[in-house]
């Protein structure tokens, strides 16, 4: 996957991060693994690792924030 700095994620693409963060959780490689479940993701997919961070936090507190779009934050556009 290829991630364009400060583009939205879509439904699929945060599906896609919580799928993989479930397998690296239920499939560490070696036991006492240094790298976590999330950086492993976040390695993997390539994107940073607070945007894992974020997405599963959003994810444990409703797991229906994946099917919806965020709101958009940040400077309004120029009128």
């Amino acid at each position: 996957m290829s991630y364009a700095q400060g583009k939205a994620l879509t439904s699929a693409q945060k599906k896609s991060v919580v799928s993989v963060e479930n397998y690296f959780d239920r499939n560490k490689p070696i036991p006492n693994w240094q790298d976590s479940s999330v950086q492993m993701t976040a390695d993997a997919l390539e994107i940073a690792r607070s945007t894992v961070e974020k997405i599963l936090s959003d994810y444990k507190k409703d797991p229906e924030s994946l099917n919806t779009p965020r709101k958009a934050t940040g400077r309004p556009a120029a009128i």
